[in-house]
């Protein structure tokens, strides 16, 4: 019997490395810039995609929010990995105020649901009533001056006709979310705050949104 066990358990040995799986992480999820189809990470990281499960054409984009597992590492900062999910990432620089017509401009609704500084770049998460046949809206971010040691900064957002409370939205109300970097991590000192003023709607007693708005500001942004 011992003739037969020792071959066998090699086949089934042989057979167990072959179907191994070295990945070294899985569902990693980040910020990258894309340089000459490579994802550039906000720490650095250098990922090349060998496998490409998307249905995005990624590869034309300047900035992503990418999902991936991660294969194999090349050397100190590259790594092979399983791309799974992309998402567009706006990448646009301020606009000092003045520098383009408030019309251009809009001042719609748009509520900021996360922000922080990673990689150079101040990162929005941001949350609009939205109707993909729509319009393409314009997001910019107007540099104010500096107060009393707080870099300022105010959102515009030019939905061009397409928010609550303009004639024909009404609820139940679609809402899309989209990511913007700003590259202004440079112009903030360290030391300095930071402060952005936003549009959005007010609510009732039930947290329900009301036409009305007003300005509303965030504060206390984390560098990553």
């Amino acid at each position: 019997m011992r003739k037969f066990l020792t071959p066998l358990l090699c086949i089934l040995l042989l057979a167990a490395g072959c179907g191994r799986d070295d990945t070294i992480l899985y569902g990693e999820q980040t910020f990258a810039d894309i340089r000459d189809g490579v994802l550039v990470t906000d720490n650095g990281l250098a990922y090349h995609v060998s496998e490409d499960n998307t249905s995005t054409e990624w590869k034309s984009w300047n900035r992503v929010l990418l999902t991936c597992d991660v294969l194999r590492q090349r050397d100190d900062k590259g790594f092979d990995i399983r791309l799974t999910d992309a998402r567009f990432v706006l990448r646009k620089a301020p606009v000092a105020e003045g520098a383009i017509p408030d019309e251009t401009l809009g001042d719609d609704p748009a509520q900021i649901t996360a922000g922080w500084i990673s990689g150079g770049y101040l990162n929005l998460a941001l949350r609009v009533v939205y109707k993909p046949e729509d319009e393409p809206h314009l997001i910019n971010l107007v540099r104010l001056p500096d107060e009393a040691g707080t870099v300022c900064f105010r959102l515009r957002h030019n939905s061009h006709g397409d928010y609550y409370g303009a004639p024909g939205v009404e609820p139940p109300l679609s809402f899309g979310v989209s990511y913007v970097s700003f590259p202004v991590a440079a112009d903030i000192p360290d030391g300095m705050k930071l402060e952005i003023r936003y549009r959005w709607h007010l609510t009732d007693a039930n947290g329900n949104l009301l036409p009305e708005t007003e300005i509303k500001s965030l504060t206390g942004f984390v560098r990553r």
